[in-house]
């Protein structure tokens, strides 16, 4: 019976070690804490985002992924904020919550503000 109980424990050990052994996401700047996929906290409210370095791409549910450049125009480590210019551009200020799992974007010329959730580190749909 302890047999079973200590492979048992033992097994466990090991699943735990794994789960800890993916790569962990990289926040040391807000460029690098923007790479990854983000969803609309609005549901209904606009397709999800993925960022990867230069590129983002906008997906649905219901429509086709259309894929778009950036450039970081500026960035502020200590405000941890971003200005980012689209391919037609236009800057747009991102914004990020404190533990770096939301980001606040307000686009050039709209007048209201975006808001995103980070899901994963997913950079393609």
């Amino acid at each position: 019976m302890k047999k079973y109980v200590l492979l048992a424990v033992a097994a466990a050990a090991l699943l735990a070690g794994a789960a800890g052994c993916a790569a962990a996401r990289d926040v040391s700047t807000p460029s690098r804490a923007l790479l990854g996929h983000w969803r609309n906290t609005v549901p209904g409210n606009g397709p999800d985002v993925y960022y990867a370095p230069g590129e983002r791409t906008y997906a649905g549910d219901d429509s086709a992924a259309i894929t778009a450049g950036y450039e970081v125009v500026r960035e502020d480590p200590e405000r941890f904020t971003l200005e980012i210019r689209s391919g037609g551009g236009g800057t747009s200020r991102v914004s990020f919550s404190e533990d770096r799992n939301l980001i606040t974007v307000l686009p050039a010329g709209v007048p209201e503000q975006l808001r995103y959730e980070y899901v994963d580190g997913k950079q393609k749909p």
